[in-house]
């Protein structure tokens, strides 16, 4: 059976020489679960990025810095760090692209709060200064359970997880303010934020807040990467 090809964004950190940066642990879960990685560097421009997700089965927006707050009509902030403008462009352009062609599509922590913005939604740009600090949601340590998280029942992360509650791990400052329209949240941490979305109309969109690739031994994480590669090797076989 052909792996379905799995187009990864990456993020990009300027030295002497720039240098287009990926976790591992993205090409890992990835390939455990079926699919083959491809890197998307972010020097593809924008323009090209429905060129790029024509020849793809499906797409990752992967976790990294933060978007230029203009992206969703917000203001500066002393937390935001890590933009990259360059990057904003393509992963908005390639969201976008996967909703016209019905490309399946999953978000992983910037990657929800990209799809977010991309399709009409906003972020608070720090949480605990302007949503909550009841949860510590920047613990920076992959391989820790920060907190919970509860499905909201009829969801299709709620069919294919093996409960209704889930620890994650959480790595993020920033997080969804208002919904865009055509998302429908699936996940809610205890403070109420949403942790996961999900496409309403035709297609596959899924993205969550949390870290699922670096939980490589928890059955609930990997079966978003299984889901996933699911969806686009279905899409692959349709467009062949």
């Amino acid at each position: 059976m052909q792996r379905p090809l799995i187009g990864i964004t990456a993020k990009r950190v300027e030295d002497k020489l720039a240098q287009i940066i990926l976790n591992e642990y993205y090409t890992r879960s990835i390939l455990a679960n079926g699919g083959l990685p491809v890197i998307l560097p972010t020097g593809i421009p924008g323009g090209l990025a429905e060129m790029a997700a024509l020849r793809l089965d499906g797409i990752l927006v992967s976790g990294g810095g933060d978007l230029e707050p203009g992206t969703y009509n917000g203001g500066p902030h002393a937390k935001i760090a890590g933009q990259d403008t360059a990057r904003d462009e393509l992963e908005i352009a390639l969201v976008k692209a996967c909703q016209q062609h019905h490309i399946p599509l999953l978000g992983i922590c910037r990657g929800l709060q990209v799809i977010n913005v991309a399709l009409g939604g906003s972020l608070y740009a720090d949480l605990a200064d302007q949503f909550s600090r009841q949860i510590e949601h920047s613990t920076r340590q992959f391989e820790f359970y920060a907190h919970t998280v509860k499905l909201v029942p009829g969801t299709r992360l709620f069919k294919i997880m093996p409960s209704q509650e889930l620890r994650v791990n959480s790595l993020h400052h920033q997080g969804i303010r208002d919904l865009a329209p055509g998302l429908t949240a699936a996940v809610f941490a205890p403070d109420g934020l949403t942790e996961a979305v999900e496409g309403s109309g035709s297609g596959y969109l899924l993205a969550v807040q949390w870290h699922p690739e670096a939980l490589a031994a928890d059955p609930a994480a990997q079966a978003i990467f299984a889901d996933f590669i699911q969806a686009a090797a279905r899409h692959g076989v349709d467009n062949r």
